[in-house]
């Protein structure tokens, strides 16, 4: 049974009803109302007979306000109607044409709603939502559409900040924007013909491939879309789309799904502007996310997981095919266990250019230093191999270019070019490396020869007194290294020694032989440089350390006047390291040393004798773990030889003897070894010959007491050590 309500007519459904009789059409103007005891026009009373009843209202501009009851089917004809439900059930409402309102805060409306240019839905429950053609506004908070919401041809706009929507939302062709902040969509959201723009405020987008045929969208207000498989931009007529995210917005891989897109359709070029934060880390290294087109960074940042070692070390990448990749973007690498590599090739692929995808400089900068074992992880656009130039990799070696490439007459590559890795070592390494080297030439020097110690053979082959004896020395130096972090170091050495004859004898044969400790003191302190950054000659930092050194000796004098100058001493050794950054290490170690000892004294005159000598000197030092907060670094045993051979010509009359001496130096070769993390092996090599001119003099300040000063020039055969001066001061006092 259909109801009628006339032109210009208000309704109102108050209550359950019962009509037991027609309604007709009403007059222009007047009013017809539904109350719970039936329906009115102007205080007239209808009383109702069906309970499935339709209500139509005609032309003009008609309002129906719904509150309880149970209808059929309403249409409210083509006037400018307005429709406002907060409870009942209806079977359906069509607005009709020309300019509609809607609101509903409650009830049902069992089938489709249709038209609506104008609506609210803040709750209750509709089957479908169908705005048909025009410039249509619907607004939902809350809610329940138990089907679909669709809108016809024109520019609509849609939000969405709560309830629910059981199935797609499809706008059809038109300028259409939908907004969500809120709610949820079961199906497909789809944008249709034409620039449409879909913005996300504050919301969690997840299943990213039921959104398509959006020439925009918009991620606002901390969204997150998931990447739980590939986003198409765009329709079939615009061809493509952008993803924006703001700054307080971010893109996220998800565990499960390692490879995502982000595409448009036909094949065109999509377009990502990351403003906010796009995180490929998901549940491990290698998620990969596929732009097809291009990527602006505008302050944004990418965060990937890498385990940082070698060239093929696993990692989260940006891969971004046939377009170009601009603007400025902070790249953060969390580390997956990695503890560090040398990288020989291109290094750890980041961010690839893939296809004709070409890149800016400056379009990736890393957050942080990158400092893992005994390496520095630095980004760099390019790598050694074709076809790399326009990708981004993580690379602990600085590629420096050979040989050029050649080509033919037609552009062929001939001969690709070739490069060397020149290693990114951290700032510490170079330093750490030579404390091996240092420490042993710090031994050598408190121990020193013979003559360093006891000033010449002079009296002490025909003396039987003890003696007490006491020398300081200090040198200037200047000293580089080969090896992987090319460390050199500029300081000054200082050693001191205080010695003590135990026992003095004299053989049958004429010979005299003693015996006693010693005990010595050194200290060496400077600055360190070495290969930083993969350039040669960049500061370290500075390097303290401090001996302590017990001995003995005995030395045997012949009665034709050749001595022979046996010592074993053992040493504690303890410093600081101090890297550019500030970074502190103590290094500790214990060592030994053993020295043997040939000269033979001549006279030439009855006031000069020339004391030809040869010596063996072997040390040893085993150096305790460090661990920098990096890695832990270990140090090979540290052995080392060295031979010598020289000549003394010295006065041997008179309080005042001066001396000459000439002496060659030759360290043996050999290798310290540094392992960092029991991976990166840092080798340093030691060896080389010097040569050392000196003279002196010795001042017998009484029968008992001598003094003996002297100035050494040391040079070097090779460039890893510059000429230093030494200075050498005795005392010698007879007991």
């Amino acid at each position: 049974m259909n109801y009628f309500l006339g032109k210009s007519t208000q309704a109102a459904i108050i209550g359950f009803l019962w009509l037991v009789a027609p309604i007709a059409a009403q007059s222009a103007g007047e009013d017809a109302v539904l109350t719970e005891n039936g329906l009115s026009v102007d205080g007239g009373a209808l009383t109702p007979t069906d309970a499935n009843f339709d209500i139509t209202q005609t032309t003009d501009d008609d309002t129906l306000t719904i509150t309880d009851g149970v209808a059929g089917d309403v249409n409210q004809g083509d006037g400018i109607d307005d429709f406002q439900m907060t409870g009942g059930e209806i079977q359906s409402l069509d607005q009709g044409g020309s300019f509609d309102t809607f609101t509903m805060t409650g009830g049902r409306i069992v089938g489709t709603f249709n038209a609506g240019d104008e609506g609210t839905l803040s709750g209750g429950r509709i089957g479908t939502v169908a705005l048909r053609a025009g410039d249509n506004l619907f607004t939902m908070t809350d809610g329940t559409i138990d089907n679909n919401l669709s809108a016809g041809f024109g520019d609509d706009t849609i939000t969405i900040t709560g309830g629910t929507i059981g199935g797609f939302v499809s706008l059809s062709s038109g300028e259409d924007v939908l907004r969500i902040s809120g709610g949820t969509i079961g199906g497909e959201v789809r944008g249709g013909q034409d620039n449409d723009i879909l913005i996300f405020e504050n919301h969690r987008v997840q299943r990213i491939s039921r959104f398509l045929e959006w020439e925009r969208i918009e991620l606002r207000r901390g969204s997150r879309l998931e990447l739980d498989g590939n986003l198409t931009l765009g329709d079939s007529g615009t061809r493509g789309g952008t993803l924006e995210i703001d700054a307080t917005s971010q893109v996220v891989a998800m565990p499960g799904t390692a490879s995502s897109r982000i595409q448009s359709v036909s094949g065109s070029r999509a377009n990502v502007i990351n403003r906010g934060r796009i995180d490929l880390t998901g549940s491990g290294p290698g998620n990969t996310l596929t732009i097809t087109g291009n990527y602006t960074g505008i302050n944004g940042s990418l965060v990937i997981n890498t385990v940082l070692g070698g060239d093929d070390s696993a990692t989260d990448r940006l891969v971004v095919e046939n377009g170009q990749i601009g603007g400025t973007t902070t790249l953060i690498v969390n580390n997956q266990g990695g503890t560090g590599g040398a990288t020989q090739g291109d290094g750890i692929l980041v961010v690839e250019a893939a296809g004709s995808a070409t890149s800016q400089a400056g379009a990736f900068q890393l957050s942080e230093v990158l400092e893992v074992g005994a390496y520095e992880y630095r980004l760099y656009k390019g790598g050694a191999t074709a076809g790399s130039e326009e990708s981004w990799y993580l690379r602990t070696s600085r590629l420096e270019l050979v040989q050029e490439e050649t080509v033919d007459d037609t552009g062929a590559v001939l001969t690709p070019a070739v490069f060397e890795a020149v290693p990114i070592l951290r700032a510490s390494v170079p330093l750490k490396a030579k404390i091996p080297a240092v420490s042993r030439d710090l031994v050598k020097i408190t121990y020193g020869t013979f003559h360093d110690r006891r000033g010449g053979l002079g009296e002490l082959g025909q003396s039987d007194q003890h003696q007490v004896w006491a020398r300081l020395r200090t040198k200037d130096w200047d000293r580089s290294w080969s090896g992987t972090g090319q460390p050199a170091f500029d300081g000054t050495i200082y050693a001191a020694n205080i010695g003590r004859d135990w026992s003095v004898t004299h053989n049958s044969d004429g010979g005299n032989h003693r015996w006693g400790t010693l005990l010595g003191l050194g200290h060496v302190e400077g600055d360190a440089s070495g290969l930083i950054g993969g350039i040669a000659n960049q500061p370290a930092g500075s390097l303290d350390m401090n001996l302590g050194s017990v001995g003995v000796y005995t030395t045997y004098v012949t009665a034709n006047n050749t001595y022979w100058d046996f010592l074993l001493g053992a040493q504690w050794l303890e410093g600081t390291a101090q890297t550019v950054e500030g970074e502190t290490t103590k290094p500790q170690g214990i060592g030994w040393v053993a020295s043997a000892e040939v000269g033979h004294y001549i006279e030439l005159t009855e006031h000069w004798a020339i004391t030809p000598n040869l010596q063996l000197m072997g040390a040893g030092i085993d150096w305790e773990s460090l661990n920098d907060g990096l890695a832990e670094i270990n140090y090979s045993y540290s052995t080392a030889g060295i031979a010598r051979g020289g000549a003394q010509l010295a006065r041997e009359k008179g309080a005042l003897r001066p001396f000459l001496r000439f002496n060659v130096w030759r360290s043996l070769s050999g290798e310290d070894v540094v392992r960092y993390d029991e991976r990166d092996s840092i080798t340093t090599e030691h060896g080389g010959d010097r040569h050392e001119f000196g003279a002196g003099l010795q001042w017998a300040v009484s029968d008992r007491l001598r003094v003996v000063g002297a100035v050494d020039y040391i040079e070097s055969d090779d460039a890893s050590s510059s000429d230093s001066i030494a200075g050498n001061i005795q005392i010698h006092f007879d007991l």
